[in-house]
Order: C-alpha cells, then structure tokens, then sequence
C-alpha cells in the first residue's frame, strides 16, 4: 500500500497537483500500456512460431537453413511484430480516458514488447552483444513511439494507422537484415 501512495505522489507532481484520481489513472495506464506491450508480444510470438513450424520447417531441424529463408522470415517476423503493437497502440488511442499523451503510453508498449521478448528471447540475446539488445529496445520503442504521435496529430486515425505501421514494417524489417548482415 505504502508503495502505491508513494507512486500516486510521484504521479501528482508529475501532474502538477491535479486530483489524486489523475494519479491513481496515470498509474493504470503506465501498467497497462506496459502490459498491452507485453499481450502484444505473446501474440506475435506465438503466431511466429505457429509460421515457423508451418513453412520454415528447415528453420527447426537446421538442414537448408539458408540466407533466403532467414530474410523471408524476417520480413515475416517484422510484419507480425509491428501489427501487433499496432493493434494496441491503436486501443490504447482509442480511449477516452486515457491520462497519458498517446505517444508517451505508445512507448510503455513498445518497452513492454521489448521486455517481453527479451525474456522469452533471453538465449538469443545472449550470445549477442549489449549493442544488439539496446538495438532491439530501440527499434520496439521508436516504432510505437512513431505511430503513437501519429495516431495523437492525425485527423484520420485509420490511415495514419495503416501508414505508420508500413513505414514501422519497413524501419523493423531494415533493422533485421542489418543485424543479420553483422551476425
């Protein structure tokens, strides 16, 4: 409890004051922005993983597991990825008592995404470096931040949407063969 207050006092000055109701919804929001974040990684992965064993089955056993099938994949990967945050970001938006800028809960769901894929990816990131763990906070963060503002400055929210959300499939997908060409 005596944590909860001690946030709920860090919300109000961070709110200038207002009513302790704004910081007991800022609160809300920062968790549940981060755990939309999280839901939105559990789905890609397990959608990723239905995909890889379905047409990347030489992914699994190893044999023909060549440059092709990993940009494929990664092209694959990266779409999943940037509509599932989509989605929520989207949602996120979408509500009317939302006390965060759309941006700002945008980015607790990309940092969400990132924390839970660097948790169920941990072997993965392990033989990578801090650069590439740091790579991959940064390209789950700014792609949510990006639709975020879009989605806060946009009259038409859809096509802002559908916009953002390209131009994130391609930042991510790019960001993928860049690390697969160093890797």
């Amino acid at each position: 409890m005596r944590l909860a207050q001690l946030l709920c006092q860090l919300a109000n000055a961070a709110t200038k004051n207002q009513p302790t109701l704004i910081g007991y919804n800022l609160i809300i929001m920062l968790f549940k922005s981060f755990l939309y974040g999280i839901l939105a990684a559990l789905g890609a992965l397990v959608v990723e993983l239905g995909i890889l064993s379905f047409f990347f089955d030489s992914y699994f056993s190893g044999a023909n597991a060549g440059y092709s099938t990993s940009v494929s994949f990664l092209l694959v990967a990266a779409i999943l990825e940037e509509i599932s945050k989509a989605l929520f970001v989207f949602k996120l938006n979408a509500q009317e008592n939302n006390v965060l800028k759309p941006y700002l809960a945008a980015m607790l769901v990309g940092l969400g995404f990132f924390a839970a894929e660097f948790a169920l990816k941990q072997p993965l990131f392990s033989n990578g470096s801090i650069i590439q763990s740091t790579g991959v906070l940064f390209v789950h963060v700014f792609t949510t931040f990006i639709l975020g503002y879009a989605l806060w400055k946009a009259p038409r929210k859809r096509t802002a949407l559908i916009a953002m959300t390209a131009l994130n499939i391609a930042l991510h997908f790019g960001y993928n063969i860049l690390v697969l060409s160093y890797s």
